[in-house]
């Protein structure tokens, strides 16, 4: 069982936490932050390896997208993944994304990588 911790503003970000109830371990994350060049907020999430394919990362973005169309009124949101984690692109898709094409993105050493874009409409 897990527990969604309330989104909270941090760093100018919508962040939600995840803890596994039994356990009481922060096992994943994820947020809302503004995308300038899209002109819209980006998903993103994460989760600890040991709780991959549980359906919790769905389960994480999901809160996140009820969060962005109830209380933020947005009518779509964008997302992307490096192409070769493929099954965040499946987290997407189940949630309702629609691939848009590729892009390049920057890692925090600055090194790039090619991602896939999705975009959700409400």
């Amino acid at each position: 069982m897990i527990q969604l911790n309330g989104l909270k503003w941090l760093n100018m970000q919508k962040i939600l936490t995840s803890i596994d109830k039994k356990a009481g371990t922060l096992f994943g994350s994820g947020g809302l932050v503004w995308n300038d060049d899209e002109q819209m907020y980006e998903i993103g999430y994460n989760c600890m390896f040991d709780y991959w394919h549980k359906g919790f990362t769905t389960e994480i973005a999901a809160v996140i997208l009820n969060f962005a169309k109830n209380t933020l009124k947005q009518t779509k949101i964008y997302g992307c993944h490096a192409v070769e984690n493929v099954n965040s692109g499946k987290v997407m898709i189940k949630n309702g994304f629609v691939p848009t094409g590729y892009t390049t993105v920057t890692n925090f050493d600055g090194t790039t990588k090619k991602a896939r874009t999705y975009i959700l409409n409400f």
